[in-house]
């Protein structure tokens, strides 16, 4: 605890007087400000507080250790291996906030607030700290209560499986709303179909996944459904696009796929609505309402299944990331599918031919692969425009 109270100390009476040359490259407020005299003492602490939390777990006589994916986790080398890290890191400290290369603390808290609403939960971007803690609280709680009702249905035996459904909507009204009378009818009249929609839904699935007809036809329906899915997506999201383009592949001189209009100059009359157009919104309701959610819902039905017989990581855990894994997939997959049918390529590809050994569930395998694609893209886009 002395410890602690000295890097507090340390921390508020050294480091904050410190002015980098840019604290903040992704805040519009540049220069020094009241937020940069907290920033430094809040990381530092942050850190020191680590180093103490991990150089206790590596003294623990008999910590837990669990292997996933061949890696031991939470053992005595790897939390000392972190901890020296993190102690290297803060002697640095100094050079870096010299240089301005940590954020403004609560940039920093709004980027790691986003970003696991986003990679866990299956969120989406969010405006500023309110909306980021509202968001991930939110999520959180669904979450929370997914896991009470999916823990007591493994608990209890029961032969059903819950249906991890997530609707967001957001209506916000001002004091004086400029909206005229039909607008909001119209609001309401869609917020209805959501719920009439929605509960439907629910219903179906849960029947769905209540019967037999996961476990009875495995593994059979599961390679039904993969095949399905990567053909489906191959042509909505990459076959399609690309005919449509003004050169396809870049070889190809003119659109293979054209409009009605495509030859006139000027249109003068409303366009015309081309069947591949009818096809690609067809096969894209067909891939959010009814593929992944079967997908997703085989996968779930088989996890839970199998928590009675295997525990990786004890029956909470395995619980609690089935129901994460679950909701941020099914969420991914109505709200951008697009890249939905490469992650589930390589992951059964990978995890069914390649390190077969290594594979912890259908499940976790295509969360971490989801997680990995979406991380590796934006390094990706972030080298190419370097």
């Amino acid at each position: 605890m002395w410890v602690l109270l000295f890097c507090l100390v340390m921390a508020s009476c050294q480091y904050s007087l410190l002015k980098s040359v840019q604290p903040d490259p992704a805040s519009p407020i540049h220069g020094h400000n009241q937020i940069i005299t907290y920033s430094r003492p809040i990381y530092f602490c942050v850190l020191c507080g680590l180093i103490l939390l991990l150089d206790t777990g590596a003294k623990a006589r008999y910590p837990p250790t669990y292997i996933v994916y061949g890696l031991k986790l939470f053992s005595p080398g790897s939390l000392q291996s972190a901890r020296d890290f993190l102690i290297v890191f803060l002697y640095c400290f100094p050079a870096i906030s010299l240089l301005g290369l940590f954020p403004q603390i609560n940039t920093f808290c709004i980027y790691l607030l986003e970003q696991i609403d986003m990679l866990f939960f299956g969120g989406s971007a969010v405006s500023g700290m309110v909306s980021a803690v509202y968001s991930v609280a939110r999520s959180a709680s669904a979450a929370a209560v997914l896991h009470v009702f999916c823990f007591s249905a493994v608990k209890s035996f029961i032969q059903c499986r819950l249906l991890h459904k997530f609707l967001h909507q957001n209506l916000e009204e001002l004091a004086a709303d400029p909206l005229p009378r039909k607008m909001k009818d119209s609001v309401k009249d869609i917020l209805k179909s959501d719920l009439i929609t929605c509960s439907v839904a629910a219903i179906l699935s849960f029947a769905v996944s209540a019967s037999t007809v996961f476990l009875s036809l495995r593994p059979l329906l599961s390679i039904v459904l993969f095949v399905l899915a990567g053909a489906v997506g191959f042509v909505t999201h990459y076959l399609l696009p690309q005919l449509r383009k003004h050169h396809p592949w870049m070889w190809i001189s003119h659109p293979v796929l054209k409009n009605k209009e495509y030859q006139q100059q000027e249109v003068r009359d409303v366009a015309h609505l081309m069947w591949f157009e009818r096809l690609y919104v067809w096969l894209q309701c067909f891939e959010k309402y009814i593929l992944y959610p079967a997908i997703i819902l085989n996968a779930l039905t088989m996890d839970a299944f199998s928590i009675s017989n295997y525990r990786r990581l004890g029956t909470h855990w395995d619980i609690f990331l089935m129901v994460i894994a679950g909701m941020k997939l099914l969420r991914t997959s109505f709200c951008n599918p697009v890249h939905q049918f490469t992650h589930l390529g390589f992951t059964v590809i990978f995890f069914h031919f390649d390190y077969k050994d290594i594979s912890e569930s259908f499940l976790l395998d295509f969360f971490m692969v989801s997680i990995l694609f979406s991380k590796a893209s934006r390094l990706a886009l972030f080298f190419i425009s370097v």
